[in-house]
């Protein structure tokens, strides 16, 4: 699930599994907005996980974080693709 070259650790994508399985559906075409975000943050709590296997637990390894990128799937005119990301920020 990570990669790491030197001191740079890369995790590799992770979708919105929660304790009722994976989250699927499209924004826009029937998913809820609050749907999409929680399903951001389900990514992010996986990418955590996964930064703490590489790191051994220990936290205080992470200097920074180079990038994150998010995917959300909608219909054409959705447009709250900001909106369901911060999901995983916040």
């Amino acid at each position: 699930p990570y990669t790491r070259h030197r001191d740079i650790v890369t995790i590799s994508g992770q979708l919105p599994r929660g304790p009722d399985g994976l989250m699927t559906g499209c924004l826009g075409a029937g998913l809820p907005i609050d749907q999409g975000v929680a399903a951001a943050r389900l990514c992010a709590i996986s990418v955590l996980a996964v930064l703490g296997d590489a790191v051994g637990g220990d936290f205080d390894r992470v200097l920074s974080c180079v990038q994150i990128t998010g995917f959300v799937r909608s219909s054409a005119g959705f447009a709250e693709h900001s909106t369901v990301i911060n999901g995983a920020s916040d």
